[in-house]
């Protein structure tokens, strides 16, 4: 683990009944409910942070959410 971080994963984490998950796009598979998080890996300015599930499903339907200005 890194210096100064307190818990360190390899992989998708479920915290609180949430998924997170990371991606260079949202999900196009899996199974998925509103309120699960897939992180942007490849974030640059004028695009997002990460999708944010919005209606369960498989894979469910995302969002974009924090605009990077």
């Amino acid at each position: 683990p890194e210096t100064g971080i307190g818990l360190t994963v390899a992989g998708p984490v479920s915290f609180d009944d949430k998924k997170f998950v990371k991606g260079s796009a949202a999900p196009q598979e899996g199974v998925f409910n509103k309120g699960d998080i897939c992180w942007n890996t490849d974030p640059v300015s004028s695009s997002y942070i990460g999708w944010v599930c919005i209606v369960s499903g498989t894979p469910g339907q995302w969002k974009p959410f924090g605009l990077i200005g």
